[in-house]
């Protein structure tokens, strides 16, 4: 059981909200969010992936497909690999909400 201690700047990071999430959690939030987003457009889980990389490069300067790939490595294992998954997330969200 963890005690909660502040430190300079945050409140505590002792607490579940505070805490970041893994590369695990992040992906299978993604893979939801993409399911989703293709249920609420109507449109091919491939597209929805196009297009949110497409706006990761447009919002974030990040293009992975340019980036180099190990052998069977998906685009959002590269993310996870450049430590840009976050933003990923980011933007699948916003795509979501968007739809909405």
């Amino acid at each position: 059981m963890s005690t909660e201690q502040s430190y300079v700047g945050r409140e505590n990071y002792a607490s579940p909200a505070q805490q970041p999430w893994s590369s695990h959690t992040y992906r299978t939030q993604i893979y939801l969010l993409v399911a989703a987003i293709a249920r609420l457009s109507e449109e091919p889980e491939s597209q929805i992936w196009k297009r949110l990389y497409e706006k990761l490069e447009a919002f974030y300067g990040i293009y992975l497909p340019g980036i180099p790939r190990r052998k069977n490595e998906s685009l959002l294992r590269v993310a996870e690999r450049h430590d840009v998954i976050d933003k990923v997330y980011l933007v699948a969200q916003a795509e979501k909400l968007s739809l909405q």
